[in-house]
């Protein structure tokens, strides 16, 4: 039942057997595959291998794709109010007032919390480290997530809504995709696609990872065209910038952002809509 409401939590089966091969693919760079944490679930997968098409028909697609454009529109309009513009002083001032409020207001709800349940241990914990910044930060990873999952949207209207007929390679570009991004931000270089002269099969390791992917999938695509488009279509900020945080912190006049510069550098990354 929990793997039917939680696609990131499929058959525990497969997701070790996706997490042995994407272990194998990025051995060369000294890396494992990432498993985030422990749960009952015992984690999710490496990367999200469900089938990106879940509409039957158009108007459950346009209902979809309504909500998260709406939704989108009103975060932004919530976290633009919340963050100000620095140049009104004295909106700056009722903001930082508001802040100090809300703060104080959700630290008294919080004592009523208990913390034998996960979720109200967060929810406390982020009432402790300033409710109000903190719910924010919260705001702008579910803002991510749906700006996320608008992109995906976009996409599907252009080869399933907008042709008489499914393109019947989607959810191979789709796997192939997501592995080339994970390639990407775990070791901050683009994923080649090559084949062997002889015998036509993968010859770099994030090629011969993706066959192995599509055989456990059972996609029938040959990995060539899917790997391709997935590596032309990845964009810079795919790319991870690995790098020795403990030394970056000593680097001269390397100093921490404060709590607006790290909202105001987020809210810059927002992709236009």
């Amino acid at each position: 039942m929990l793997n039917a409401l939680m696609p990131g939590y499929p058959d525990p089966e497969l997701r070790e057997q996706l997490h042995t091969i994407v272990d194998e693919m990025l051995l060369p760079f000294g890396k494992t595959s990432p498993r985030h944490g422990f749960s009952l679930l015992a984690g999710p997968q490496p990367f999200d291998s469900s089938k990106p098409n879940m509409h039957d028909t158009k108007a459950e697609f346009s209902r979809e794709l309504a909500l998260v454009s709406k939704n989108l529109k009103r975060i932004d309009a919530i976290v633009d109010s919340l963050v100000g513009d620095e140049s009104d002083a004295e909106m700056a001032a009722a903001a930082k007032r508001l802040t100090a409020v809300i703060d104080a207001k959700m630290k008294v709800n919080a004592q009523n919390l208990s913390v034998a349940k996960t979720r109200d241990l967060i929810r406390k914990n982020v009432a402790d480290c300033g409710g109000c910044v903190g719910s924010l930060f919260i705001l702008l990873d579910f803002r991510q997530a749906l700006a996320s999952r608008l992109e995906e949207l976009n996409e599907q209207r252009e080869r399933f809504w907008s042709i008489r007929h499914r393109a019947p390679d989607y959810y191979a570009r789709a796997i192939a995709n997501r592995l080339a991004k994970l390639y990407a931000r775990e070791t901050g270089q683009r994923p080649t696609v090559g084949a062997h002269p002889d015998t036509g099969q993968p010859s770099t390791g994030f090629t011969r990872a993706l066959q192995q992917v599509f055989a456990l999938l059972e996609i029938s695509s040959d990995v060539r065209s899917p790997a391709k488009w997935a590596v032309d279509n990845l964009k810079d900020e795919d790319l991870g910038e690995p790098h020795n945080a403990l030394a970056a912190m000593f680097e001269e006049g390397n100093q921490p952002k404060s709590t607006r510069e790290e909202i105001v550098e987020l809210l810059a990354k927002r992709p236009e809509q």
